[in-house]
């Protein structure tokens, strides 16, 4: 088996002001819409139709609920996620893609770029690739060169242009 190729390495630290800051205000918003239909219970309960809206609505903020403490956990865990594009595919954290997988990458804003990845199928998801040090665009460039080079030959749904 061939040896793996990093052609890329980065990392993205949840260890952030804005992390904490973004998870505060989502567990706010969820309180405060739990605290609303839990006093407005005896109430609802008189109509079905009102009973079902509030059920539905502090269901849908449950997920910010969720997503807050998910990000406070990841803050105070000072969790790290681990990005390499090597010869074998993308990995980010404990999720890898491999090549057959992805269609291309694609840098997003010149100042602070990002990498995103765009997955092949119908329903893929497209997957943001942040790291703590932003990718320049003649970095981007070099890294799209070598994909060309040692990735493409392989893969020719890949798109690094």
């Amino acid at each position: 088996m061939p040896v793996s190729k990093p052609f890329y390495c980065g990392t993205y630290s949840y260890r952030k002001l804005p992390v904490l800051v973004v998870s505060i205000v989502l567990i706010l918003v969820w309180l405060a819409a739990t605290i609303r239909v839990l006093g407005r219970a005896e109430k609802m309960m008189h109509s079905k139709e009102a009973f079902c809206i509030e059920l539905a609505l502090l269901s849908s903020l449950a997920f910010f609920g969720w997503i807050g403490f998910r990000m406070l956990h990841y803050y105070f865990t000072s969790k790290v996620l681990e990005l390499q594009i090597s010869s074998e595919g993308v990995s980010l954290g404990d999720k890898f893609y491999p090549w057959e997988e992805i269609r291309d990458l694609e840098l997003r804003g010149e100042a602070c770029g990002h990498l995103v990845l765009h997955r092949r199928g119908f329903l893929a998801l497209d997957r943001h690739l942040m790291t703590d040090e932003p990718m320049s665009l003649a970095r981007y460039e070099v890294l799209m060169e070598r994909l060309e080079q040692h990735v493409a030959p392989g893969h020719e749904h890949l798109s690094f242009r």
